[in-house]
């Protein structure tokens, strides 16, 4: 993972090297810039694949198994029950992994990039919603949305124009009438 903080001491991004062990990621370490170039050059040889870089909304991503991004607060259009309307969506997060989607609220309004200790709000979306309470999205009826296209990096922006542009059962809460929730993004993640 690399990190860029304007506060930090570092004349450059600070790439963290993590080790995973049950499904835990620990033991951070800085990576120097020639251990990047090793790193890169040794998956470059194992697998014919040139790293890839992330486009800035991404919070998280691991090839064909999962992406996390992040959408800021926005005003789209929504459709309800067949009949278009203007909302204010929240800041949200969106999780692809398995053959679903996952959405939570990181913001009401404010524009900003969510962490894992980022307190989440409720969802606004009805309960009997196709998104469901929890957040939750299927493949839906995209032809090539297939298990393997699904967690490709390109295919996020695809998946957040399905969950805009679906159809919802019921007008979602306004943005400012929905409370903040006892759960941090981590939390939320590793359920």
């Amino acid at each position: 993972m690399v990190y860029e903080d304007e506060r930090s001491t570092f004349d450059r991004p600070a790439c963290l090297l993590y080790d995973k062990q049950d499904n835990k990621w620990g033991n951070a370490r800085t990576l120097s810039p020639k251990e990047i170039d090793t790193i890169f050059k040794f998956q470059q040889d194992k697998f014919h694949a040139k790293p890839a870089v992330l486009p800035e909304c991404m919070l998280w991503y691991e090839a064909d198994k999962c992406l996390i991004w992040y959408q800021n607060p926005c005003t789209k259009p929504m459709t309800i029950r067949g009949n278009k309307t203007k909302y204010s969506h929240p800041g949200l997060v969106f999780m692809v992994s398995g053959n679903a989607m996952r959405i939570c609220v990181y913001s009401k309004k404010e524009a900003f990039r969510p962490t894992f200790t980022t307190k989440l709000y409720e969802n606004p979306y009805s309960q009997v919603d196709t998104h469901y309470g929890h957040g939750n999205v299927g493949l839906c009826r995209v032809p090539k949305f297939t298990q393997e296209y699904a967690h490709k990096l390109e295919a996020w922006e695809e998946w957040t124009d399905m969950f805009y542009e679906s159809g919802f059962n019921r007008k979602a809460t306004p943005r400012n009438k929905i409370k903040q929730r006892d759960i941090t993004l981590g939390e939320w993640i590793c359920r």
